[in-house]
């Protein structure tokens, strides 16, 4: 995790330090080897590839397991632990203005701050970043846009600010055109997302005529998402499932419920889920 720090606070010196280490490593083999060697050539060759990789890897692997522990084990709690700790001491606004890697992952970094506020359902605390990445973050990508909106809507919806939430479900929807998802795989993972703030939106809103039907688009599409792990699809589960309670039909809510609670993890979600299990058990 230090080592993380130190490339979000310090890149260009990470990087220059490395390029510096790579050059003396790659110029041993001039003293191992005669000029006419062939070894020469290939251990430069292997020196440097090792070293991209290690220059890389380390970074790429840190940012993956702490996006793990919000999505595979649904904690939003030590995601939020893990990037305070990474962030204590930073000028943040400097990194986040940044072009280069360091901003870009800061930026990913925060955006999943949001998240974790969203899956704990403070959303005050989740407003709060978005306003300090709208006054601090230049070179937002539009994929980082569409990912704003799509929780800005979601978060106006629980506010039951149905023509705020409205506003950025359209925001989300134009910012998603501009992405142009390369893989099919992405291609419906888009439209999963826009379909359940769809839903989500709709659903609160009482009309479950055009929610239903929406969020068992989600499910099925969901099926076909290899890479989605039971506690990433936790969150799905219970706005069915608490829509179907809504609406009186329990069997219907119960497995989906039952799902959410299981692999729900430290989110608000596991906990009202069940909350709601426990009355559907008080008045069979």
């Amino acid at each position: 995790m230090k080592y993380f720090k130190f490339f979000l606070k310090h890149t260009t010196l990470y990087y220059v330090l490395w390029t510096v280490l790579l050059i003396v490593l790659s110029c041993l083999p001039i003293f191992l080897f005669p000029p006419s060697d062939a070894l020469r050539k290939v251990f430069s060759y292997v020196i440097l590839c090792i070293g991209l990789c290690a220059m890389q890897l380390p970074i790429a692997r840190q940012l993956q397991q702490m996006n793990q522990s919000l999505t595979e084990q649904n904690n939003p709690i030590l995601y939020l632990q893990q990037t305070d700790f990474l962030f204590s001491g930073m000028d943040l606004p400097a990194v986040l203005g940044r072009a280069g890697a360091g901003g870009t992952y800061c930026r990913v970094l925060m955006l999943n701050r949001v998240k974790a506020f969203c899956d704990l359902h403070q959303f005050e605390d989740a407003l709060s970043v978005f306003r300090f990445l709208q006054n601090n973050a230049k070179h937002m990508m539009p994929m980082h846009m569409a990912v704003i909106y799509h929780n800005l809507a979601f978060i106006y919806t629980q506010y039951n600010d149905f023509s705020l939430a409205e506003y950025y479900f359209e925001q989300e929807r134009a910012a998603w055109q501009t992405v142009n998802p390369i893989s099919k795989q992405r291609k419906i993972r888009v439209q999963m997302l826009l379909a359940d703030t769809e839903a989500n939106l709709a659903s609160r809103q009482g009309d479950f005529a055009r929610a239903e039907p929406l969020y068992r688009q989600v499910e099925a599409q969901m099926q076909g998402q290899k890479r989605l792990q039971p506690a990433q699809k936790a969150g799905i589960a219970y706005e069915i499932g608490e829509m179907y309670f809504r609406m009186g039909n329990f069997p219907e809510a119960l497995p989906r419920l039952q799902f959410a609670a299981q692999y729900g993890g430290m989110t608000y979600c596991r906990a009202e889920a069940e909350r709601l299990l426990s009355q559907i058990q008080m008045g069979r």
